[in-house]
C-alpha cells in the first residue's frame, strides 16, 4: 500500500471511528521525546489556522527553512506531524498516486491553498533512524520514487516552462551519470511519470482556482541545486 495507502487507511479509520480533533503521524523507525506530542498540541491550539504542525527530526532535520517568527514552513514531513481533523476533512488525505515520497509536500501545499498553515514547532522533537544508519540499504526505491514523484509535483503545480526546464535537467543528469544502473532507474522513473501526467494536469486545472501561497516553491525539487547541511552526530557535511 505504500506510505500513502497505509497512512490513508489509518487516517480514514481515525476520522470515521473517533472524535479526536487531531491525527498524529509518526514513522515506525523513530523514538519520540516525552514532551513532543504535548508541544505539538499546544502549538495547534494556539493557532486556529494551523492545519499541520511538524516536530523536528534528530539527528538530521530536513534541510528546509521555516520562519523564526511565525514558524511557518514550505511543507511538513509525514515522519512526525500533527494534523488538524478539520483540515483533513476539508483538504483530503494523501494523494495515493505518490505511493512513497513527496506525498507530504503535496498535502502541505493543498493545505496552504485551502487557507491552512503549515508550521514547525522546534520544541517538539523525535529521533528518526534514517537510511544513513544502514550503510547496506538498497536505495533503488528511494531514487526511483523521489525522481518519479518530483515530476508528479511539477505536473500538478508547475508551469509548462518549469516542466520543460526539469526535463532538460534530467537529460543533462543522464548524460553525465556514469552508473548504468542509476541511469536506468532515472529513465524508468521519468517514463512512468509521463504515463500519469494527464491525470495530474486535470488536478492542476482544479487547483488553479485556489490561491497560491508564497511557501509553495520548487527549491527542494530542483536538481541543479545541492542541499548541504551538518550531520549533528559526527559533524559530517551531507550533500
Amino acid at each position: 500500500m505504500g506510505f500513502t495507502g497505509g497512512n490513508n487507511l489509518l487516517m480514514e479509520r481515525a476520522l470515521n471511528e473517533t472524535d479526536s480533533p487531531f491525527v498524529f503521524l509518526l514513522n515506525m523507525d523513530t523514538r519520540i521525546d516525552p514532551e513532543c506530542l504535548s508541544e505539538l498540541v499546544r502549538f495547534m491550539r494556539e493557532d486556529n489556522s494551523a492545519g499541520m504542525v511538524e516536530a523536528l527530526q534528530e539527528p538530521r532535520e530536513h534541510p528546509k527553512a521555516y520562519d523564526l517568527r511565525t514558524f511557518e514552513t514550505h511543507w511538513c514531513s509525514g515522519g512526525g506531524v500533527l494534523i488538524d481533523r478539520r483540515a483533513l476533512e476539508e483538504v483530503g488525505l494523501f494523494d495515493d498516486r505518490f505511493f512513497l515520497y513527496c506525498e507530504d509536500v503535496d498535502l502541505s501545499w493543498r493545505m496552504w491553498m485551502n487557507g491552512w498553515r503549515c508550521k514547525i514547532n522546534p520544541k517538539a522533537k523525535y529521533v528518526h533512524l534514517t537510511e544513513s544508519d544502514d550503510t547496506g540499504k538498497d536505495l533503488t526505491n528511494q531514487h526511483y520514487y523521489s525522481m518519479r514523484n518530483c515530476f508528479f509535483m511539477h505536473y500538478k503545480y508547475d508551469s509548462r516552462r518549469g516542466i520543460k526546464s526539469l526535463e532538460a535537467l534530467l537529460r543533462e543528469t543522464l548524460a553525465k551519470e556514469p552508473d548504468p544502473k542509476q541511469r536506468a532507474i532515472f529513465e524508468r522513473a521519468y517514463n512512468d511519470a509521463r504515463q500519469r501526467r494527464l491525470s495530474f494536469f486535470m488536478d492542476k486545472l482544479k487547483l488553479s482556482l485556489l490561491p497560491r501561497s508564497q511557501w509553495m516553491v520548487f527549491e527542494g525539487f530542483s536538481f541543479e541545486k545541492r542541499r548541504a547541511f551538518i550531520d549533528e552526530a559526527d559533524r559530517r557535511i551531507i550533500l
